[in-house]
């Protein structure tokens, strides 16, 4: 999955247990296959809660009104590819950094998808000092193609030669582009969407690269097989922005949102 190099993926139980389910996926999957995979994948993601490591696995969150997301022409799509953040190839940082342990933080990544909402809106209405104030200048945005004013944005906004850079990096990528390819600012809800799942995605591409690199599976049937694990973690946050959020900043909703979808995919496969 995407082009994590050499890199073999973070240690700790829950990502060995995601790898070794990843290796065990039939050709075709089934919903409970790739549920028993999520809940590994949600049990490995991420928090800045170190207490949050000694619970077990989150229930199910009740059902709760959700907001209606609308046409977002330019959300990731799952394929090779096909969309920012979501396929094999990359933008906007080349091939991910192959070395090094992870250190991973929901804050630093809120943080960052705020300031690159800011940025995109920036973008968008021709705000010359909220880009001026994130480092940008407009003048040299004008001209570019929309997926290259993504990628200048996010190299900007994401510098260093990190795995967690990278996966940000990307993540940022797909959030601004969505935004110009809307053609218009995203709400906070809609930026949590794109931009949580984008780098959910991203983080599941580098924990589980390496374990489909043992020659046993033609590239079609990867590719496949990628496709409905992108689609599963897509849908297990789509839904979690409740009306309620609609009144918090745009740095805080991404947040919630991460938190609530660790707990979701951490209950993914429970019972099956």
């Amino acid at each position: 999955m995407g082009t994590s190099g050499a890199y073999g993926g973070s240690g700790g139980q829950a990502w060995s247990r995601a790898r070794r389910r990843a290796r065990r996926l039939p050709p075709n999957p089934t919903d409970g296959d790739l549920d028993r995979l999520i809940q590994a994948v949600g049990d490995g993601l991420p928090h800045d809660d170190p207490e949050l490591d000694q619970q077990a696995p989150a229930q199910v969150e009740p059902a709760a009104p959700t907001v209606s997301w609308g046409p977002i022409s330019a959300r990731p799509r799952a394929g090779g590819g096909e969309g920012p953040g979501t396929g094999g190839g990359r933008r906007g940082g080349g091939e991910r950094p192959t070395g090094g342990g992870t250190r991973r933080s929901p804050r630093r990544v809120a943080s960052v998808g705020s300031r690159a909402a800011r940025a995109g809106a920036a973008l968008l209405t021709g705000d010359t000092r909220t880009l001026a104030e994130l480092g940008l200048d407009l003048a040299d945005l004008v001209g570019l193609s929309p997926a290259e004013q993504a990628q200048r944005i996010a190299a900007h906004m994401v510098t260093g030669d990190s795995i967690e850079n990278a996966e940000i990096r990307a993540a940022t990528d797909a959030l601004i582009l969505a935004q110009i390819q809307a053609g218009r600012p995203l709400s906070p809800v809609e930026v949590a969407q794109v931009y949580a799942s984008a780098w959910i995605i991203e983080v599941v591409k580098t924990e589980l690269g390496a374990a489909y690199r043992d020659g046993s599976r033609p590239a079609d049937e990867i590719r496949r097989i990628e496709r409905r694990v992108y689609d599963t973690v897509r849908a297990s946050v789509e839904g979690l922005v409740t009306d309620g959020m609609e009144t918090m900043d745009t740095e805080a909703v991404i947040t919630e949102v991460l938190g609530r979808a660790r707990r979701v995919m951490r209950a993914s496969g429970m019972g099956r």
